[in-house]
């Protein structure tokens, strides 16, 4: 029961559709409880063809480029045409939420055509309302953890959560530290940002910081705090995360308004970087530049 389904190119021979129609929710899997390979994959719902696709997702110099993972198959289909994934989440357990609002009928009045309402009244799509649910997509190989109280830990424990391999529980745990202004943590999150020994880490502290309104820590350095480098469509070897620490320090001037003794620092981390083979990490670098530029002669001074 799809909408100009009459239409040559809207489904195949074979009753399939030729692209996705309603398409919705992109989710990037960022949990711990799938194999490596599907860390970065970009999920994406089609409510109107009960299904839910998995993309591999590439850096590719300045644009990102991806590809569907599966041949004439789906990472998620289903029979039931009631089934309508309509949002997809990280979960506290490192495994995919999926809402479905399971209903036949999904189209506005204004789209319901005769071909779309006769096929919905013949198919008994217009009754099971109200019966939405909620599934998580768990592998086969690996127990779900499970979901910890974050709000009930103290600041120096979520300090140790934003090193944590599940996504979900870094950005909770980053959140809560802010929500909590407890600036007494600053000095372990400037050490967790230099020298963490887990690069998503050293990066999620220093958003940290950037939270609670602190400067950036004495060290800091843009090489030093991205996350692993992965590789492009051609093979061939990529950091552009070092431009998200980078887009950090320029979105957030406080970070070094608050402490011009650093902004030397900071210059010195933006000219390396302009050397680093990553397009996207020079032109986050020049970006920075000219934001340093525009300062008053106060910081320009303390610059120089």
């Amino acid at each position: 029961a799809v909408n100009r389904g009459y239409l040559t190119n809207v489904l195949d021979p074979a009753g399939k559709l030729y692209v996705f129609s309603s398409s919705c929710t992109p989710v990037i899997y960022r949990g711990d409880n799938y194999p490596a390979e599907f860390q970065g994959n970009a999920f994406v719902c089609d409510p109107s063809a009960n299904r839910i696709k998995r993309n591999l997702v590439f850096d590719h110099n300045l644009t990102l480029n991806s590809k569907f993972d599966y041949e004439n198959s789906e990472f998620l289909a289903s029979t039931d045409e009631r089934f309508r994934p309509v949002n997809l989440l990280n979960g506290p357990d490192g495994t995919l939420w999926v809402v479905d609002m399971y209903r036949g009928g999904i189209q506005y009045c204004m789209f319901m055509t005769s071909y779309l309402r006769r096929e919905t009244l013949e198919r008994g799509l217009d009754k099971g309302v109200h019966l939405g649910r909620i599934y998580r997509i768990v592998a086969t190989g690996k127990t779900p953890a499970k979901s910890p109280r974050l709000s009930l830990e103290t600041s120096a424990t979520l300090l140790g959560r934003l090193s944590h391999p599940n996504g979900w529980i870094r950005d909770t745990a980053q959140r809560l530290l802010v929500e909590r202004c407890d600036r007494s943590v600053i000095p372990e999150l400037a050490r967790l940002a230099v020298s963490g020994a887990d690069s998503f880490g050293r990066l999620q502290a220093l958003w940290t910081l950037e939270g609670l309104h602190a400067a950036l820590p004495k060290g800091f350095d843009t090489a030093g705090s991205a996350p692993h480098r992965q590789a492009d469509q051609e093979g061939a070897a990529s950091n552009p995360s070092n431009a998200e620490t980078l887009r950090l320090v320029n979105v957030e001037p406080n970070l070094v308004l608050e402490a011009p003794t650093l902004t030397a620092d900071v210059l010195d981390a933006c000219l390396k970087a302009m050397d680093d083979p990553h397009p996207k990490v020079q032109v986050a670098a020049i970006r920075v530049a000219e934001s340093l530029s525009a300062w008053n002669s106060a910081h320009q001074k303390a610059v120089q």
